[in-house]
């Protein structure tokens, strides 16, 4: 009885031991999950330990389920239908010993105890259930602190050898437009509130509002690894820019100069106003963005032209259509742009001045010509220079403003506007400054079906085998104590092998060498000469000795 206790407890601390080593296993894949992108070393770390956990639980499975073919062998035996299947069932210490049991066509019994043993296959498919995947965009990321490379916002820089900053007020004017016009190929989505650009997950060229009324432009600014020179991955930081234009005004009374036609003098009922647009930028079916500034948008000054420090007044002529059959008008828009959100007020670098706002959102009339007087058709002096200036796009044109209502066109400026500093920020030589830096890292990706399936599966299948072990065992030792005089029998649900020979004779006696403690035991397994009840008695798998090593 001590004997059997002793195994069964012994047992049972091996399915513990299954059950603890399945648990890491859940655990480790389960924080690992929850880590999102790692690093290498993380990732280093990760597998070490998997393989760990699994070379431990198949060592642990595989020793526990060789004590139970011991526990039950003969007892497995007993359930065999051939001479053949018993003798295969006193060895069954590996998975070979088990597949060749199996492929004999035991009775079903059997064939369910071949089975679970079996199951240590699955330990070998666990490992399928999972992989660990290599980063390679802006989605596969982890962040340290150290430098990061962002963009020089100083200025528009020129593209050219130099890639430098310049007081030359052609280049500038000139790339200022230009970037306006990539808006167009640029990938945006839309949004309503500002934290839904902060939580967005991909990398939008920009971000647009279309809320009547509240209509808005957003671009978020990213910090980029030094090493990243394709500029694949970067950190998505919450330093946002805006640009919006609203309450335009329409100028619908407009008369001509009868000497000059290309004066206009425009009215709302309320406030006249007149410019001079040179023919070159007039057309039917077309509009014309005029900048009506004399000095640089950068130095701007005049409170006819700017609405604020990072805000310039523009206008746009809708010219005569004979298509749409609209009237000619004019539309006068408040064009701002907004500090960079979050930045820090210590880091220059995450800062747009105040002049290249300007400039951005001057940037649909600019193309870097400027005029001087009469007296002085060529001055030395900037604040000589006439820079007002105008930009003509033809019917059919992205930026034409055709059935478009006032607030439309507002939309039309501060979306050339915002196309001008996200392209800036894009094409700009970048510098180095301390912020997040993103790295590619590595993501578990985790089959959770079949990965839980196939653990619960192991794990039920140690916990089952050991309970049929203790259930049979229990009774094969409460049946052995009804056994007849002499260990001769067995009585009840007992079980005998052997021959017995009478004490002094020369006869052999059939002894199970791995199971002679039970000889000498309490009963419950007797060695003797009749098998009492019908038991099974296997001799051929029994070693001859003489009768005097019996005591």
């Amino acid at each position: 009885m001590a004997m059997n206790m002793q195994r069964s407890l012994w047992l049972f601390a091996r399915w513990l031991a299954t059950a603890v080593i399945t648990a890491l296993f859940i655990a480790t894949v389960t924080i690992y999950q929850a880590k999102g992108n790692f690093s290498s070393t993380h990732k280093a770390v990760f597998n070490t330990v998997m393989i760990f956990l699994t070379l431990l639980l198949s060592l642990n499975f595989i020793e526990s389920f060789k004590e139970l073919a011991h526990a039950l062998r003969n007892r497995i035996a007993a359930m065999a239908s051939t001479p053949n299947q018993k003798h295969m069932a006193q060895s069954l210490d590996s998975l070979l010993s088990v597949w060749r049991l199996l492929r004999s066509s035991p009775p079903k019994l059997l064939q369910l105890f071949c089975i679970a043993w079996a199951a240590q296959v699955a330990l070998a498919l666990t490992n399928l259930t999972f992989t660990v995947d290599d980063g390679s965009n802006y989605n596969d990321t982890y962040l340290n602190r150290g430098e990061v490379s962002v963009p020089d916002l100083s200025c528009y820089h020129r593209q050219d050898g130099t890639r430098k900053c310049t007081k030359d007020s052609v280049p500038i004017q000139t790339l200022a437009h230009a970037y306006g016009e990539m808006n167009l190929a640029a990938e945006w989505r839309t949004y309503d509130e500002l934290d839904e650009v902060l939580q967005s997950k991909h990398d939008y060229r920009y971000y647009w509002r279309q809320t009547p009324n509240r209509r808005q432009f957003a671009y978020r600014f990213n910090e980029y690894n030094p090493t990243d020179n394709q500029s694949v991955y970067p950190y998505f930081t919450n330093r946002i820019i805006t640009v919006e234009s609203p309450g335009c005004s329409i100028f619908d009374n407009i008369t001509k100069n009868d000497k000059v036609p290309q004066e206009f003098t425009y009215s709302d009922g309320s406030s006249t106003h007149s410019v001079n647009i040179p023919p070159a930028f007039l057309g039917r079916e077309g509009t014309t963005y005029i900048y009506s500034g004399f000095h640089d948008p950068s130095k701007a000054d005049s409170p006819d032209v700017v609405c604020g420090p990072r805000c310039v007044i523009m206008l746009a002529y809708k010219n005569p259509s004979g298509i749409t059959n609209e009237k000619e008008a004019f539309y006068q828009c408040p064009v701002n742009i907004s500090n960079v959100q979050n930045s820090d007020p210590h880091q220059p670098a995450h800062l747009v001045p105040d002049s290249v706002a300007r400039v951005a959102a001057a940037s649909i009339a600019l193309q870097g010509r400027w005029a001087g007087s009469p007296d002085d058709p060529l001055p030395k002096d900037e604040g000589k220079k006439n820079f007002r200036q105008f930009q003509f796009y033809a019917t059919g044109n992205p930026w034409e403003i055709h059935s478009k209502t006032a607030d439309e066109v507002g939309e039309t400026f501060a979306k050339f506007a915002l196309g001008s500093i996200a392209s800036m920020a894009t094409f700009n030589p970048r510098i180095l400054i301390q912020g997040n830096v993103p790295h590619l890292g590595h993501k578990l990706d985790v089959n959770q079906p079949w990965f839980a399936i196939l653990l619960a599966g192991i794990a039920g299948a140690h916990a089952a085998v050991c309970g049929f072990t203790v259930f049979w065992v229990s009774r094969d030792e409460g049946g052995g104590g009804e056994g007849s005089g002499g260990g001769g029998g067995s009585g009840g649900g007992g079980y005998a092998m052997g021959d017995h020979a009478a004490p002094g004779s020369q006869g052999n006696e059939y002894v199970d060498n791995e199971s002679q403690e039970d000889l000498v035991g309490d009963g419950a397994t007797t060695t003797g000469g009749h098998a009492g009840h019908g038991e099974y008695t296997d001799e051929s798998q029994l070693q001859p000795v003489r009768h005097s090593s019996i005591v």
